[in-house]
């Protein structure tokens, strides 16, 4: 099963593709896939997380959450696509079994 990202919504609008000019993108992920033998974890994820927006993941067991935030954190590696973080960046994770 694979994971699509949602757009974020302002004021019930879907936000553009391209942040404004001088709002910085501190996470960015394009064409994000990983296979765990013949499973799809995850397959084409493309995701832009802003500066100063909170992100949460939400889907059934199974359908790739914790596997795409282990390859935004950098603990796992994608096997196509890339993953870009800001240098500049705070991330706070608490793993669901803590």
């Amino acid at each position: 099963m694979s994971v699509a990202a949602a757009s974020s919504m302002t004021d019930g609008r879907t936000a553009s593709r391209r942040p404004p000019a001088g709002q910085s993108v501190p996470l960015v992920a394009r064409g994000v896939g990983k296979r765990f033998g013949g499973v799809i974890a995850l397959e084409e994820v493309d995701l832009e997380v802003r500066a100063g927006a909170v992100v949460g993941l939400v889907g059934p067991n199974g359908s790739g959450k914790t596997t795409l935030l282990r390859l935004l954190l950098g603990r796992l590696a994608p096997q196509q696509g890339r993953v870009r973080l800001g240098s500049r960046l705070e991330v706070l994770y608490f793993d669901q079994l803590r």
